[in-house]
């Protein structure tokens, strides 16, 4: 059996789920960043620091990764970056080269559509908003 991992590290949670052959979402586990009571947000070199502590709670473990997919960016166009994102990308290829996986470059808005249409049939073409 063929499994693929999935990681995203935005602004404010560090996700990582597992996938089976067959689609089937068979570990997936989050964990928000903590915003600090009386704050009214984290910087970017906060969330960064933050994602490293904590990407070990939801780092899988014991399966042999046929291909690993990440958030490097927060949309698909030139010029889309966040710090958050070189973190998720730097540790989803050590997952991929340790486990000698193909390796692919997503972007969070991506997570976001796919998310939606698990379950769903894929339509020949469909129009996304992403709020």
């Amino acid at each position: 059996m063929k499994f693929f991992l999935g990681m995203d590290m935005s602004c404010y949670t560090t996700s990582c789920a597992v996938a089976d052959e067959e689609g089937n979402i068979i570990y997936d586990s989050r964990r928000p960043l903590v915003v600090p009571a009386g704050k009214k947000g984290l910087r970017q070199q906060e969330m960064v620091f933050l994602h490293i502590k904590q990407v070990r709670e939801v780092f899988p473990e014991g399966y042999p990764f046929a291909a690993v997919a990440v958030s490097t960016s927060p949309r698909d166009i030139e010029g889309s970056y966040m710090p958050v994102f070189a973190a998720c990308e730097s540790f989803g290829q050590v997952a991929a080269q340790a486990s000698g996986a193909e390796f692919y470059r997503l972007t969070h808005q991506h997570g976001h559509i796919a998310a939606a249409l698990i379950g769903n049939e894929m339509p020949d073409q469909f129009l996304a908003l992403h709020v």
